[in-house]
């Protein structure tokens, strides 16, 4: 039975994740913000343990690491977007940009630098969850995603010598997810983008999640498996 600890763990992709590691018997961490809806999460997947944690606080994440012997997988969910009203003008803009980067890509950072050295080596697997903003060029949140993207990169290059693969799964417009919110036409909008002509579901990117995580996957390292129904097309 191997310890994977999902980081955005209580609904949408991070709960679809935990259900399909749950069901293949591993031990299931579930981390997050809202302890109510991490309770829930366990619930529903029948087994596992959550923790109620701000990833953005470096001490609050040395402590949970300080608490866990060992983590066979790491699945970085946690992210989106900072709905807070921002100050005008250039203040505004900073406030955006620090607190998207916050979310998106130092919870991911923080987490992983933090657990690292309870990554079993080898056979250790990370798997970020980034976004097709990323490729696309998409503001605050679309660098943040980017960013996340190249420091996988990083740790797959100072890892992979041990045996620790480190990748990302950019997915593209998932529906049944707190984040996807809007008028109907701009959600039909990226439906109409895609080339099979539907939204994803959050089990889809869990599938892929749990195949970077697999140890069929022990020569795949560094590499983005993108999951968006041909909205982007990479090769």
């Amino acid at each position: 039975m191997r310890t994977v600890v999902i980081s955005g763990g209580g609904t949408g992709i991070g709960l679809a994740t935990a259900r399909r590691f749950a069901r293949a018997g591993e031990h299931v961490i579930l981390l997050g913000r809202r302890a109510e809806v991490l309770h829930r999460a366990v619930e529903d997947i029948g087994s596992g343990a959550w923790y109620q944690i701000d990833l953005t606080d470096p001490d609050a994440v040395q402590v949970l690491a300080d608490q866990l012997d060992r983590v066979d997988v790491l699945v970085n969910n946690a992210g989106g977007l900072d709905r807070r009203e921002v100050a005008p003008g250039v203040v505004g803009v900073a406030q955006t940009w620090e607190r998207t980067f916050a979310l998106n890509a130092m919870t991911a950072i923080l987490l992983t630098e933090a657990l690292l050295p309870k990554v079993t080596a080898p056979g250790g697997r990370i798997v970020h969850v980034s976004s097709i903003a990323a490729h696309r060029g998409n503001g605050a949140y679309g660098a943040a995603k980017a960013a996340l993207t190249s420091w996988s990169a990083h740790v797959a290059r100072e890892h992979g010598p041990h045996g620790i693969t480190s990748n990302v799964v950019s997915p593209g417009y998932v529906a049944d997810t707190e984040f996807f919110a809007g008028p109907v036409n701009a959600l039909e909008r990226k439906i109409n983008e895609t080339m099979v002509k539907r939204s994803g579901t959050p089990d889809e990117i869990a599938a892929a999640i749990e195949y970077l995580a697999s140890p069929a996957a022990g020569y795949t390292t560094g590499t983005v498996l993108h999951a968006n129904g041909g909205a982007y097309v990479s090769w």
